[in-house]
């Protein structure tokens, strides 16, 4: 399969997701009953596939508008997959993140023409993803899933001293491998189908949006 073809399937399967979706039952801010639609809004995405990232456009997501006078909130029913304020898709991150951490030939400009983003975000994620959990806060969460003790398996940053020229650098590459190898393990363990960050996230946020920026991560469940 093509990109393009690639493109065409995930777009039509997101449209029809939002030609057939539902309106909820009640509102997740304020728990009433009387929801409106609020139109469709349209955004684009990047998406990882086997063959390399796919930009889509015009990606329609209806809106539903709460009714309560008090609230009046609104928000998005995104297709599966589709994280909310961010375009690039979490398979992207964690595709980017774990080939610069892990390839021995990965420099951030390899990495950022092979996901079609710039240098500067591919060392934006990963710094994002050092930070996002504590990583022992995850073998917990895996404990409690398996209730066995079982340690995610960790690999070491290749080529951590070209990569790293000092040592605060070497701690967040060092970190990111952690928190990328922990949400690995927990996502097979949960069953989710990989990457384990965006199987893990996706799961424990559900259709909520507050997964902060790649400025400022944060993720009650896992906090450090």
């Amino acid at each position: 399969m093509s990109l393009t073809e690639a493109s065409a399937r995930i777009k039509q399967a997101w449209k029809a997701f939002t030609d057939k979706v539902v309106k909820p039952n009640a509102c997740p801010f304020c728990g009433h009953t009387r929801l409106w639609w609020d139109g469709c809004r349209t955004r684009s995405a990047s998406v990882r596939t086997e063959h390399g990232t796919v930009h889509l456009i015009d990606v329609p997501c209806r809106r539903v508008v709460c009714a309560a006078p008090a609230c009046r909130k609104s928000w998005a029913l995104r297709p599966p997959g589709l994280t909310a304020h961010k375009h690039y898709q979490l398979d992207v991150v964690a595709a980017a993140v774990g080939a610069y951490l892990f390839r021995t030939d990965a420099s951030q400009a390899a990495i950022a023409r092979e996901h079609d983003c710039s240098e500067r975000t591919v060392g934006r994620w990963v710094r994002w993803v050092s930070q996002l959990a504590d990583p022992n806060q995850i073998q917990r969460k895996l404990l409690d899933v398996l209730d066995k003790p079982v340690l995610a398996p960790c690999r070491a940053v290749a080529t951590l001293a070209r990569k790293a020229r000092t040592t605060a650098r070497r701690e967040i590459l060092t970190r990111a491998a952690q928190v990328l190898a922990a949400f690995e393990g927990l996502g097979a363990a949960m069953g989710l189908e990989p990457p384990g960050l965006r199987g893990v996230i996706e799961a424990t946020f559900g259709p909520r949006s507050g997964l902060g920026t790649y400025r400022r991560p944060f993720i009650p469940e896992f906090a450090r």
